[in-house]
């Protein structure tokens, strides 16, 4: 067997050791309201939004610190930040982006 390590990033609550969760799907569809609506989830209960980069987590984590992205609408499409509603209880310094080692055990009869 081959295995096939992937790092991806995370940002995780260091107090109560939750995340911030990827959304869920309902009807084969996603939330309408953006990420900076969620708080950290247990990861028992919500799967962990995964980033490819850590850059990509720096950049979701402060807009996520900032507080809740409101959208301009135009014909039913968002065009842009129309508004944030801060939100005092998101501290920075309780906040951090940690790598997740993804480990893919890949069968031998693929690599034939």
């Amino acid at each position: 067997m081959k295995n096939t390590l992937f790092v991806q990033w995370a940002i995780i609550h260091k107090p109560t050791k939750y995340y911030l969760a990827e959304f869920p799907y309902k009807h084969g569809r996603q939330r309408r309201r953006g990420y900076t609506f969620e708080n950290p989830k247990d990861p028992k209960e919500a799967r962990p939004r995964l980033f490819n980069t850590e850059g990509g987590a720096k950049r979701a984590l402060t807009a996520w610190l900032k507080g809740k992205h409101f959208g301009e609408q135009e014909d039913g499409y968002t065009i842009g930040v129309g508004w944030i509603q801060q939100i005092e209880t998101r501290l920075r310094s309780q906040m951090a982006i940690v790598p997740v080692h993804i480990i893919a055990e890949e069968p031998d009869m693929y690599f034939d």
